[in-house]
């Protein structure tokens, strides 16, 4: 469940690979963009104002959505400049929206008592929310790298060559929650590609374990950089040690990260796939 405030109905997500968009509390859409349909940003801000109203009424009819005039809050990276949140403005005024306000996703918090890690396709943003304020930072670190440390691997070790879309399935696929850890156990499942020894359409049976460290790894400097930001942060550090740690965003839904983070913070960690916005 979401809140969105008294008056907006609608939640608009706009990431820099997905939209997102729930409506009374619930989402009700979740779908990367269609690059031919709508050119993003490399933050997922807008550079065709016209496009991108258009993508969005089609979403909202193809939902029975009725948006006109409907109140709506709007998600935006915490790190947005004026110039870009201008941009979001055409946008929704395109719309013929009724009232509309723009929240930083640090505001965006599951409660008080957390700290919370969104890992987006690109970025990841860190958030410590205190009352009505929050600190937080905006990382270059996203799960698209995750792509490609698949792509890679099986590209070295198979000679094989995959879609970023085949590898986004795969790495949805990863079940075992000890993934990150030396307890895994090894996994396979069939990929289809192409051989690159031959270049034909191949379907080759893979072993998870081939780009495991490499994962591992991409994980260790996430932890890395979350502690050098902890270090920076002019607080009492102990105010760290009661807070539950919150994973949200699409590149958080890994099974084994709970276990991972759980380990390296001793904190209390849960996956949460929602916002949830302080009113």
């Amino acid at each position: 469940m979401i809140k969105t405030g008294e008056k907006s109905r609608l939640l608009l997500d706009l990431g820099s690979s997905t939209l997102r968009i729930f409506h009374d509390g619930k989402e009700i859409f979740h779908e990367e963009y269609q690059g031919e349909k709508i050119k993003l940003l490399s933050r997922g801000i807008p550079n065709n104002i016209d496009l991108t109203a258009v993508y969005l009424k089609k979403v909202f009819r193809q939902k029975k959505i009725n948006w006109w005039r409907q109140d709506l809050v709007c998600l935006l990276p915490s790190s947005i400049t004026t110039l870009e949140k201008e941009i979001f403005a055409e946008v929704l005024a395109a719309l013929n929206l009724g009232k509309w306000r723009f929240l930083p996703k640090f505001k965006a918090a599951a409660d008080l008592s957390s700290l919370i890690i969104d890992i987006g396709a690109e970025t990841t943003e860190l958030l410590l929310p205190f009352s009505q304020e929050a600190t937080g930072i905006t990382l270059p670190i996203g799960s698209h790298s995750l792509d490609e440390i698949i792509i890679r691997a099986l590209r070295k070790h198979y000679q094989f060559e995959i879609s970023a879309k085949t590898a986004e399935n795969i790495k949805k696929q990863i079940k075992d929650k000890n993934f990150l850890s030396h307890e895994n156990k090894s996994a396979k499942m069939n990929v289809r590609g192409k051989n690159l020894l031959e270049f034909l359409p191949e379907t080759k049976t893979i072993d998870m374990q081939t780009f495991q460290n490499d994962f591992l790894l991409f994980f260790e400097n996430l932890v890395q950089e979350i502690l050098i930001f902890f270090s920076q942060l002019d607080i009492d550090h102990s105010l760290l040690l009661d807070r539950n740690l919150v994973l949200t965003g699409s590149g958080a839904a890994l099974s084994a990260l709970p276990t991972f983070f759980a380990a390296k913070f001793s904190m209390t960690v849960e996956y949460r796939p929602y916002f949830y916005v302080l009113n």
